[in-house]
């Protein structure tokens, strides 16, 4: 019985592919966002399958440190936002992996900001935005 209330659903992740960023079934071109956190994570994948990740980008799913991890030059960092997204009347939790071409319109947001702390605070769009060589880019526009 305790086990069936600690089963609580984690955050769903928001997939940013084919132009839009995606919530379970539904895709959308732009999200009002308020990000509560910034977390750097890494990432190793075998062709699609995740193979490794660390969520403190210091020790792996298997114990290793990735300081000194062998497949450690294979491995993507990128930055985990933790954030309540608008839907309808409602804010819901969701979890954005920025892709790595969008780290410097992310830093542009950041200055923008200027107190990382007053993030939760401010209501961000994040738009989609697919290139003319097929990646889907990430922009971000602060809106209060």
């Amino acid at each position: 019985m305790i086990e069936q209330l600690l089963q609580t659903g984690r955050a769903p992740f928001i997939a940013v592919r084919d132009g839009r960023l995606h919530i379970g079934a539904d895709a959308f071109d732009k999200l009002e966002v308020f990000i509560h956190e910034i977390r750097p994570v890494r990432k190793l994948f075998d062709g699609r399958r995740l193979a490794c990740y660390s969520l403190d980008c210091r020790t792996g799913k298997s114990g290793r440190f990735c300081e000194i991890c062998r497949d450690r030059s294979d491995c993507t960092r990128r930055l985990q936002l933790r954030l309540l997204y608008i839907r309808g009347e409602r804010q819901e939790p969701a979890i954005l992996e920025l892709p790595k071409h969008s780290f410097r319109a992310f830093d542009e947001l950041l200055q923008q900001v200027g107190d990382i702390r007053q993030l939760p605070e401010i209501m961000v769009a994040v738009n989609a935005v697919q290139t003319a060589t097929g990646w889907t880019n990430l922009e971000f526009q602060k809106l209060f």
